[in-house]
This record gives C-alpha cells, sequence and structure tokens, in this order.
C-alpha cells in the first residue's frame, strides 16, 4: 500500500518514512508542498500525511487545491501546530485527520491503518487477462506470477549476450578484407540496428532497477562527482559529433537520495541533450544551489520540442514523430521515475530566443548543506 509523506524535516521524514516501511507501506517522501501536489496528481496514493509548515507552497494551500481538484485520498495531517483554532482550519480545509507533534509512532500508524479502513473495500483489487495480472492496490504487474519489473530485467539481461556476439561477427565481417566491397555497405545500418537495440536493452535494465527497489535509499551523495562523471560517459559521443559539451556553472552539493537514482537522471539528461544537439551544437551543464533546491540544469542548442508533445516526452517509448532520431523513448521515462524516488521535479522548456531545450532537475537540498565554492564557467570547459 503506497502512502506519501509531505515532510520538510529532514530528521522527521527519516524517523517517520521508516516506521511505515516497517508497517508494511511502501513510501513516497518529498519536502514540500509543490511536489505533493505533483505527486498526488500523478500516482494514486491510499493516504497523504501532510506537514502544514512546508517551503513554497504551506500545507493548509496544498490540501485546498487537492480538494478543488476533485481529489479525494484521505489525508492525515501531522503538524506543531496545537491551537484549537489551526486544528478547525485544517479540517475545514480538507483533512480527514489533525495529529499534534510530537506524537508516538503507535498513534500515527493507528490513525492511518483508521483512515484507510474508513475508504472501505475497493470494488476490484485484481485485474486479470490470461497470465497477466494487474494488483492496483500494490501497482503491480505479474506476468505467469513474476513481477513484470523483474521479468524486463531478466529478459534484458538474457539479451546482452546475443547482442554482443552479433556485434562482434558485424565488426569482423566488415572489416574483413575478404568482405565483397558491396556488401559492407549493406552491413552498416544493421550495424546501426543493434546500436540502439544495445541502447534500448540498457535502458530498460536501467527502468527496471530503479522500479524495483523495495524503498527510497535516502543518504548524502556528491552531485557534482556524479555529474562530471556522466558527463565523461557522454563525452565520446559529444566529441564525435563535434557538440561542444561543457559544465558552465559547477557548485559541490550534495543530494540526499540513491546515488543510482541521480547518476540515471544526470546520465540520461546529458545524453538526450547531447544526441538531439546537431553537430557543431552546444551542450551547457549547470548544477548549483537556488535558495533551499539544488538545481541540474541542461541546456542544449538543439530543435527543441514542440510544445503539443512536452506533456507526453515522460511516457515510456514516446517518441517525437518526425524527428529523425534513433532512440528507444525511455530515457525521459527513466529520468520522471528517477526524480520521483529523490523528491525532486523535472521541467522541460523550449530556450527563447536562440532555440534549443532546457531541461531543469529540482531538489531541496538536504538539512544544513553549506555554501561550496562555484567551479564555474570558461576555465571549467
Amino acid at each position: 500500500m503506497r502512502v506519501l509523506l509531505v515532510e520538510d524535516d529532514e530528521a522527521i521524514g527519516c524517523a517517520v518514512a521508516e516506521a511505515l516501511r516497517k508497517g508494511g507501506y511502501t513510501v513516497d517522501w518529498v519536502g514540500d508542498g509543490q511536489q505533493a501536489l505533483t505527486a498526488a496528481t500523478v500516482e494514486k496514493y491510499a493516504a497523504v500525511l501532510l506537514d502544514l509548515s512546508l517551503p513554497g507552497l504551506d500545507g493548509l494551500e496544498v490540501l485546498r487545491r487537492l480538494r478543488d481538484q476533485g481529489n479525494r485520498v484521505p489525508v492525515l495531517v501531522m503538524t506543531a501546530r496545537a491551537a484549537i483554532e489551526e486544528r478547525i482550519d485544517g479540517l475545514d480545509a480538507g483533512a480527514d485527520d489533525y495529529l499534534v507533534k510530537p506524537f508516538h509512532v503507535g498513534e500515527l500508524l493507528a490513525r492511518l491503518r483508521a483512515l484507510v479502513r474508513r475508504q472501505g473495500p475497493e470494488v476490484q483489487r485484481v485485474l486479470r487477462n490470461g497470465a497477466v495480472l494487474l494488483d492496483p492496490s500494490n501497482h503491480e504487474v505479474l506476468f505467469q506470477g513474476e513481477q513484470l519489473v523483474g521479468f524486463i530485467a531478466a529478459a534484458a539481461h538474457e539479451l546482452r549476450s546475443p547482442i554482443t556476439a552479433m556485434t562482434l561477427h558485424l565488426e569482423n565481417a566488415v572489416d574483413a578484407e575478404a568482405a565483397p566491397v558491396l556488401l559492407q555497405p549493406r552491413l552498416a545500418p544493421l550495424g546501426a540496428s543493434l546500436e540502439r537495440m544495445r541502447a534500448l536493452v540498457e535502458q530498460l535494465l536501467s527502468l527496471a532497477r530503479i522500479q524495483a527497489q523495495a524503498g527510497h535509499s535516502r543518504e548524502r551523495v556528491d552531485g557534482m562527482a556524479i555529474v562530471v562523471e556522466a558527463m565523461g560517459e557522454v563525452f565520446p559521443v559529444a566529441d564525435a559529433k563535434n557538440v561542444d559539451l561543457g559544465l558552465a556553472r559547477g557548485e559541490q552539493v550534495s543530494v540526499l537520495g540513491s546515488e543510482h537514482d541521480f547518476r540515471a537522471l544526470a546520465r540520461n539528461a546529458i545524453e538526450n541533450a547531447v544526441l538531439y544537439t546537431p553537430a557543431g551544437g552546444k551542450v551547457d551543464i549547470h548544477l548549483y544551489r537556488d535558495g533551499g533546491d539544488v538545481v541540474l540544469a541542461v541546456e542544449d542548442t538543439g530543435p527543441g520540442i514542440a510544445d503539443e508533445h512536452l506533456p507526453r516526452v515522460f511516457d515510456s517509448f514516446y517518441r517525437v514523430p518526425g524527428s529523425g532520431r534513433p532512440g528507444s523513448g525511455l530515457g525521459l521515462a527513466i529520468i520522471r521515475s528517477a526524480a520521483a524516488r529523490l523528491g525532486g521535479t523535472v521541467a522541460l522548456e523550449n530556450r527563447q530566443p536562440g532555440g534549443g531545450l532546457s531541461f531543469v532537475y529540482r531538489q531541496p537540498l538536504p538539512s544544513g548543506e553549506l555554501a561550496g565554492q562555484a567551479l564555474a564557467g570558461a576555465g571549467t570547459r
């Protein structure tokens, strides 16, 4: 059963999230009101645990907007605001229950169970079609009794060896002195197809690893080191295309979350920008603090994305019609999954003037993060 925890205090958030997971819940944890609204819009939760004193939108405003949107998800307010007038305001704004800090974990779990219990049983909890079973309550898809994420990961892993073998045989055939001259041009498209298949397999494995993680690992990771490593991995592609890939602004910042999630997000964002930037173009990377957030921005001089396609580009396997670029349509889906687990938000917008696309990932800084020394500009390029 999945619940949304909205709490900006790192110490309280870690403790509550751990207690909820021990209680058998799957937890998505975000740290501000705007992230809470986004998460509650794209995901169906059994309940929301909402602090009121949040950066940006406060908890009461989040509550009002959820109810104005027709979202009836049960909401348990947990706050230090103990005055009777404040409790009344919270309940009138749409809260289903109100718990004053400090509280006992046992009481929190009991109130949460009561909230969920009051919703009553779902009319249809499991959908089945042949060997495929869909369980909406757990957000699981099973194929022949096996989780589909695990099935995809296993299938992708098994494809690695035959793809590698085919690639090696193709390279040997193309390089062979005895290969007919007329045959070699016909082998080139096969090589491109194998490369696309290899990239698809790697992205399927990455997406499966992100989605299959049992819980959110929340640890401090070195954001700058991961971004620099991701740039190094993508640099050969940029160099081959004569694309100027550089760090325009960099600050030593920590990111709270899973290292694998942030690495997947940064690598795919940078790789996408390079792939869609024409030869002779430019891709600038920015990693910096903005108020209480860490921001990763990637700006390119590519063709951008038509506004009507922007809402769909984060869907798995969606590719913009007529882009003419190779790809699986999974890069942004991987980014979206990683961002949701990290508790951050992603935005894409077309740059004006000059064209190109701007990718911006934003996540609250860990509590107590010290200001770092910017490494920036022309000297890092």
